[in-house]
């Protein structure tokens, strides 16, 4: 056995063995540095039995990650299956930052860049056929909306069902279903949330097919052959809110590198609603017919701005639809229950209004089939989820 006297520094290790710094004198090792192990012997320290060193926060922390790492792995259905769906360029673009902490935790086999993937339609063709398949929408409401249509297109022999993680800029589904206003990617917090994931309880959502039929300007007759289909499942709208959208979109798309921020990305938003402000935008009643479950809409003498929604989470937590009375003759919303809520907004002052949540929308209906006929062509500008356009002349239906 080998002897020691104290050394400098002196801590607790395995097995009650100690490690000390230094040499017994008159050894031949005597007077130089060295670090060996040695067996405890407590009559070289009668009154110092064991020195213990306190624990410092950098190591309790690591301690405490792997054991609570440990605890929420054992709780996890080992039956689910997650894949993520990131999308790089949604709100300040911090996707980047989630695609290595997820796939750390989900394995790279299951989470995918949807910008690079095209889409999310041919991994969704990969997985089709696993059962409790939960499939994550890492982005804002247009990569949502992006995934339930790859969704919607994939033919599952075991529905999936649809997780989120808000990095885009309202998100306003994450709001609606309790996921946060916006998620900023840290590493300690990845194992939890995949988790929350797992472990969640569903709820049903309406999906909302939109069909998009433009006129043929020589015949004067609808072409279905050019027509569009997608699905909503948040908000159909048109008029100004969607032509500020598309100004603020196409800016995005052409400097990404502005749009890094989520307060810098709402004050880009504010400054195209401002300059929609100056340039104008049609009124609505003089623009399109709307005719709900069949029966012609009265519009209002003025509308700026004609939502669909349904829910009534609308542009980053606004709630244009407002709160039901008893006295109301409307029912209360539902995002289940088969049935979209009609809202206008009219000129500047109502929709800066309704944006304080002073007041409400003008409430013009409830429906489950809607069309709409835009009959002013190239002025009005709509937008499916957040995603804006300004369509040629078109006739809208949603179901």
């Amino acid at each position: 056995m080998k002897s020691a006297s104290l050394g400098p520094v002196i801590t607790s290790a395995d097995r009650g063995s100690i490690i000390a710094s230094g040499s017994p004198p008159g050894s031949p090792r005597e007077g130089r540095h060295i670090v060996f192990e040695a067996e405890k012997d407590e009559s070289w320290f009668p009154n110092i039995p064991t020195i213990s060193l306190f624990e410092s926060k950098k190591e309790k922390k690591k301690r405490l990650w792997k054991q609570h790492k440990a605890e929420v792995l054992a709780q996890s259905d080992p039956s689910i299956v997650i894949i993520a769906f990131i999308n790089p360029l949604s709100g300040a673009q911090k996707g980047s930052e989630l695609l290595p902490l997820l796939q750390k935790e989900l394995g790279e086999q299951h989470v995918f860049d949807i910008i690079k993937e095209k889409g999310p339609y041919a991994p969704l063709e990969k997985f089709k056929n696993v059962a409790n398949l939960r499939v994550v929408a890492c982005g804002g409401d247009g990569t949502i909306r992006w995934v339930i249509d790859g969704i919607a297109k994939t033919n599952f022999r075991h529905k999936p069902s649809l997780g989120i993680i808000p990095i885009g800029t309202g998100n306003d589904l994450s709001r609606e279903f309790g996921w946060g206003i916006a998620y900023t990617p840290k590493s300690e917090e990845i194992i939890e949330l995949v988790h929350d994931l797992k472990i969640a309880k569903t709820r049903p959502l309406d999906i909302w097919e939109v069909h998009i039929t433009p006129w043929d300007p020589r015949t004067g007759e609808q072409n279905p052959a050019a027509a569009q289909h997608t699905v909503m499942f948040n908000y159909f709208n048109m008029g100004f809110d969607p032509q500020a959208q598309y100004g603020f979109h196409i800016r995005r798309k052409e400097s990404p590198e502005l749009f890094k921020a989520r307060f810098v990305n709402k004050c880009w938003y504010a400054l195209h609603a401002a300059d929609t402000v100056l340039s104008g935008t049609p009124n609505l009643t003089d623009s399109i017919r709307v005719r709900a479950d069949g029966n012609l809409l009265v519009l209002p003498l003025e509308l700026k701005t004609l939502i669909f929604l349904n829910f009534t989470c609308y542009q980053g937590g606004m709630d244009v639809w407002g709160p039901v009375k008893e006295k109301d003759h409307f029912r209360k919303p539902n995002m289940a229950d088969d049935v979209l809520e009609i809202v206008g907004i009219g000129g500047v002052a109502h929709e800066a209004l309704a944006r304080l949540e002073i007041i409400h929308g003008l409430r013009m209906g409830q429906a489950s089939h809607i069309e709409i006929e835009v009959i002013r062509p190239d002025i009005i500008a709509m937008a499916v989820c957040d995603e804006a356009t300004l369509p040629t002349q078109t006739q809208e239906h949603i179901r």
